[in-house]
């Protein structure tokens, strides 16, 4: 019953965010105009790809500080050593990002009169990259602890600063460089909350470094690095292609949908989150066929029924929340997008049995393998039908992806 109570913990976490993230879209979206807000949102998914920077070291703080619960020496030398590197890939994603401004605002297609402040917005956005970073880091002290009553009461504090600040800002002075600086602020205030929780952990472990553990937290961290930049090259760049091949206006009438579907992926993502160190920690096969056999049921149900009910709905759902500019094709490309959805729901699980096992290469080469398919499908797709093109893609994808994780989850055991 722990996997039910963890998993509703989460999706408690997101609950309230959800409430006031979707309004908030649903605003930015008439406030900004179409192209704004489409920059926008690619500039919310490149903070977010950012986590590549990570080397997979979110990853294996959680597994590492539920191997060693009760070692709290090793939990020190972990904790320490995660924060310190941390910091380092921060700061050199940061100047990464910072030099490729031009380079990437010229890719994106932006228009004449909106670059200038395009540039202005993604070198503040680098800025954030350290903050986002560290923040995940500290966050994963509390998931490999599984203490998802405080993990999800600060998501739920974070994401509501995330949603909330660049409207007030944008409501104040509508343009996009408001609503970048409210994603700014909202960032910092999220790192100094997940200071606060988990202050006794970072000032226990103080700063030394230590060179056996952040050998063990690369050499798993390492290949899910490799899933973590691969992964969200599948699940984001689709908006960067349509941004490249239509202009970043049509990014706006796919991402919205997208974002909707990412938002119900939050509850395959919080049972995810809840199993994944149980079945790290699970005693024999016995225990963990019990737990993804509970987690199946669970978002077969959910997710299923979620499923359906948005397909019927779709046209009331995107009117209602985003306008009568995104009637038509932006319903389509959500009807299709939640067939994956569900598909992608189910991944989760397979996928969170591979890693547990420790076996992240598995899930590296599987998405290795699938990148160079999925976008030359994507490119040919988008060409040829459009918004509705890249939905077709994805959706395609993540169907595959799941048969191919189920399969090879099978495999380890």
């Amino acid at each position: 019953m722990s996997l039910i109570k963890h998993s509703v913990l989460n999706l408690a976490g997101n609950f309230i965010p959800a409430i006031v993230s979707l309004p908030a879209y649903g605003y930015l979206a008439r406030a900004l105009g179409v192209e704004s807000f489409g920059i926008y949102t690619l500039a919310i998914i490149v903070i977010g790809y950012a986590g590549i920077f990570d080397a997979g070291l979110t990853r294996s703080v959680i597994r590492e500080i539920a191997l060693y619960r009760a070692d709290k020496a090793e939990r020190r030398k972990i904790v320490a050593c995660g924060t310190i590197s941390i910091i380092f890939f921060g700061i050199v994603a940061m100047v990464i990002m910072a030099i490729s401004a031009h380079l990437i605002v010229s890719y994106l297609n932006v228009s004449i009169e909106k670059q200038s402040e395009a540039i202005n917005a993604i070198l503040l956005l680098a800025l954030s990259i350290p903050i986002f970073l560290l923040n995940q880091i500290w966050l994963s002290i509390l998931e490999g602890n599984e203490d998802f009553l405080l993990l999800n009461i600060q998501r739920a504090i974070g994401s509501f600063f995330v949603a909330g600040i660049p409207v007030i800002l944008v409501f104040f002075e509508r343009g996009i460089l408001s609503a970048i600086i409210g994603l700014f602020i909202a960032r910092f205030i999220i790192l100094i909350v997940s200071a606060f929780m988990v202050r006794s952990e970072i000032i226990d472990a103080g700063l030394k470094f230590d060179l056996v553990v952040f050998k063990r937290l690369i050499s798993f961290g390492g290949w899910s690095a490799l899933t973590g930049i691969i992964s969200p090259v599948m699940v984001y760049f689709d908006r960067f292609i349509l941004s490249n091949i239509l202009g970043v206006k049509y990014v706006a009438f796919y991402s919205a949908p997208a974002d909707l579907v990412s938002r119900g992926l939050l509850i395959p993502g919080a049972i995810a989150r809840s199993i994944f160190p149980k079945l790290a920690v699970a005693k024999n096969e016995h225990d963990k066929e019990k737990l993804r056999h509970l987690a199946y049921k669970i978002l077969i149900i959910i997710c299923g029924t979620g499923a359906i009910a948005g397909v019927l709905l779709a046209d009331i759902v995107m009117t209602t929340w985003m306008g009568d500019a995104f009637s038509g094709e932006p319903v389509l490309v959500l009807r299709i997008l939640l067939i994956g959805f569900f598909f992608n729901s189910l991944a989760q699980i397979p996928f969170s049995d591979i890693q547990a096992a420790g076996k992240s290469k598995i899930t590296a080469v599987i998405h290795l393998i699938e990148i160079l398919p999925y976008l030359t499908l994507l490119y040919f797709l988008i060409d040829r039908f459009g918004v509705t093109g890249a939905a077709i893609a994805w959706t395609s994808r993540v169907t595959i992806d799941f048969i191919v994780l189920i399969y090879m989850s099978k495999k380890v055991r």
